[in-house]
């Protein structure tokens, strides 16, 4: 019997992912290709019984690992996990030598977790991410809000003793924004019933609801989560699953172009390629008999650089003195720079301003709403030592998709391979949100072509 892992396999220090803009479960990066999520056991069974044709919509699935949570004297949080024997970290998913996981990969951050369950990140990474919180503020931050949000949420159950164990299983996946220099992420939420089998009477009556006063019940698809990066500041803006559910049709048709713009036009050319994707999606889909896909999500992902575009010689903070964000958000509609109306300058809007280099920034992870003043916000100090240079990795990989449309989130799916309950015939909920996605973008790329 084994004892302990083999000398060649050394432990991997996890960081959380920066790119994650929905969901409730707290991704970690294992290496540049690799992301991890905490086990659910109906998903790790819905990974692997997975059809080859429904895969390839999916992140590939590497591994289950052990993470161990480890709060030293002065209260600081280590992450670690060893790769199991199989592990292949590569893009193209080749068979490695597990003694081949490299250190230099990892970005090295050290997380406190209060318990106040606020989290601290040292770093010195510039505020390159904002959230819209209202009409008047923006929150800076060195990774999606919404990630700080679920590590803390997590952690606090980890340390005040909710999941009971210090050791918790996770399952590796392929991290889907791992070619992309500037990762543009939508995550959607599919279907009109957004509940499992298992799911409480009050836990339906909830999430009916939800879905009745979001977008989820005439659409089919309701917006979980954004991120998109703004060429013209050089950050990214994001909005989260509140923000969603607030959305009228009209509202969510106007953030898909939110989506697509640069802060300098709206990237029509994309959407033919996310267009012909879907509908390969929906043909896979349709072939796919007692298959349900309840609460999972289709991330929709591309590069916010294009070709040809000039190295980031300049800095952030010369860019916000000068140029106009050129968008803004009012009830749920999207103004593009070519509607000036509400376009002020970056400083004026949000007080953004000259970040410099800090070792901490003090930003909120409460879930926000234009409802809810800052006042009632609680702030917690977060930011990441630096994120991997992918220029030369990107060279070695894979050839990178123009736009990647991926299918997450099975805690709640089903099929009768997996499950007693029997359901005939394909998902429609689903189908039905994805043909309406479609129609929508096909609209889209007719007003800007």
């Amino acid at each position: 019997m084994e004892k302990g892992p083999p000398p060649c396999r050394k432990p991997v220090l996890l960081e959380p992912f920066i790119h994650q803009v929905g969901g409730h479960s707290s991704m970690l990066s294992f290496d540049d290709s690799t992301v991890c999520k905490p086990l659910i056991p109906r998903e790790l069974q819905f990974y692997t019984t997975l059809p080859p044709d429904l895969a390839i919509f999916t992140p590939k699935f590497k591994g289950v690992i052990e993470v161990s949570f480890i709060e030293d004297k002065e209260g600081y949080i280590t992450l670690t996990a060893y790769p199991p024997q199989t592990f292949s970290s590569g893009p193209n998913h080749e068979t490695e030598d597990e003694c081949d996981v490299s250190p230099k990969k990892q970005m090295h951050s050290r997380i406190r977790l209060r318990r106040t369950s606020s989290i601290e990140i040292e770093s010195h990474l510039d505020e390159m991410f904002e959230e819209v919180v209202d009409k008047a503020e923006r929150k800076g931050s060195s990774t999606n809000p919404w990630v700080l949000k679920c590590h803390r949420d997590h952690l606090s159950k980890v340390f005040l003793g909710e999941t009971g164990s210090f050791v918790q299983q996770f399952i590796l996946l392929e991290n889907l924004t791992w070619n992309y220099k500037y990762p543009c992420v939508l995550d959607l939420k599919m279907g009109i019933r957004q509940y499992g089998d298992d799911a409480t009477p009050a836990k339906k009556k909830r999430q009916d609801a939800k879905v009745a006063m979001s977008t989820s019940s005439k659409l089919g698809v309701r917006i979980c989560g954004m991120q998109v990066y703004q060429k013209n500041v050089r950050r990214f803006l994001c909005r989260n699953k509140y923000y969603g559910r607030t959305l009228s049709v009209n509202g969510f048709r106007q953030a898909l172009i939110q989506f697509l713009h640069n802060g300098m036009r709206v990237r029509s050319e994309l959407i033919s390629s996310i267009v012909e994707q879907l509908q390969q999606l929906v043909s896979v889909l349709e072939r796919q008999d007692t298959f349900r896909f309840y609460t999972s999500s289709l991330l929709m992902l591309y590069d916010g650089s294009e070709p040809g575009d000039p190295e980031d010689s300049k800095s952030n903070e010369s860019l916000v003195e000068t140029i106009d964000d050129g968008y803004c958000m009012s009830n749920g509609s999207f103004n593009p720079p070519q509607t000036k109306s509400c376009a002020t300058s970056t400083l004026e809007n949000g007080g953004i301003g000259r970040s410099g280099n800090r070792s901490i920034h003090n930003i909120s992870t409460e879930p926000t709403t234009s409802k809810q003043s800052s006042k009632k916000r609680s702030p917690t100090s977060v930011s990441f030592k630096g994120v991997p240079n992918k220029q030369e990795s990107r060279a070695k990989s894979a050839p990178v998709k123009v736009v990647d449309i991926r299918m997450i989130d099975f805690a709640h799916s089903t099929h009768t391979g997996i499950s007693s309950t029997t359901n005939a015939g394909p998902d429609t909920g689903y189908i039905f949100g994805l043909r309406n996605l479609i129609d929508i973008l096909r609209n889209i790329e007719k007003e800007y072509n």
